[in-house]
């Protein structure tokens, strides 16, 4: 199910102050461009074009990936800037894994508010609205690309087997519900992933396997007045250990 008649424009890209051999640069774009292709697109329906591109040298009209020095702690993640959606990254070792998260995860939802309705995941009679972000619930997960590491996925059919069908094989296992088949059933998780809904109270809450423990916690409500977008809403209410 395409979210965009045009494919986006995806730049991958760095701060002045963030050294990154531009050999590399375009080695990770020409992995995350396989990935998109060859592995997400089948199965989502959403194609992009990435390239990379030096410091200060990003043309109009692409969504931007772009490395930080630092995120004071974080990883990395999406959002609004200049009315696109965009990304940052700060610059790890890791950091060509976090951006192939944050770039499928804007494909699946470049708005941060993209909701569906399914079964309750805490297995109650109930209907709730989770949240689309495609890499959370395994993202501790990789898979290689070229030699470099990149982010495992859900396939739309974790959302439930009657839903967002596409008309596309999966290249994954039949029973698997993750790229790499880390997941094996519907809107369950994978060890390091977690996964948000809201109720039909208003009420959001977050299914997570950190560490050891299996947990249940709840967000909270999100006022009316609260100009943030769910997902802006669950990252300040998500505790996740450092990959």
């Amino acid at each position: 199910m395409s979210t965009h008649a045009i494919p986006p424009l995806v730049a991958l890209t760095h701060d002045a102050d963030v050294r990154i051999d531009p050999a590399h640069l375009a080695a990770v774009g020409a992995a995350l461009q396989k990935q998109v292709m060859r592995d997400f697109s089948p199965v989502w329906g959403q194609n992009a074009t990435v390239a990379a591109f030096p410091a200060g040298a990003v043309p109009p009209g692409y969504w931007q990936i772009r490395i930080k020095k630092d995120l004071k702690g974080e990883l990395g993640y999406h959002n609004r800037e200049h009315h696109e959606p965009a990304a940052v990254v700060a610059h790890t070792r890791d950091w060509p894994l976090t951006a192939s998260h944050e770039l499928l995860e804007m494909l699946a939802d470049p708005w941060g508010s993209r909701l569906i309705v399914t079964d309750d995941p805490r297995g109650t009679d109930n209907r709730v609205r989770v949240l689309v972000e495609a890499c959370d619930p395994c993202e501790e997960f990789h898979y290689n690309v070229d030699g470099i590491a990149l982010s495992d996925f859900v396939l739309p059919a974790y959302y439930g087997p009657h839903r967002w069908r596409h008309e596309g094989r999966s290249p994954a296992a039949a029973r698997a519900y993750s790229f790499t088949g880390a997941i094996t059933e519907p809107l369950s998780l994978a060890r390091g992933g977690y996964l948000s809904f809201v109720d039909a109270k208003g009420v959001w809450w977050q299914q997570r396997w950190f560490g050891a423990r299996r947990s249940v916690a709840r967000l909270g409500r999100m006022e009316e007045t609260d100009r943030r977008t769910p997902r802006a809403f669950i990252d300040a209410g998500t505790k996740r250990p450092t990959r």
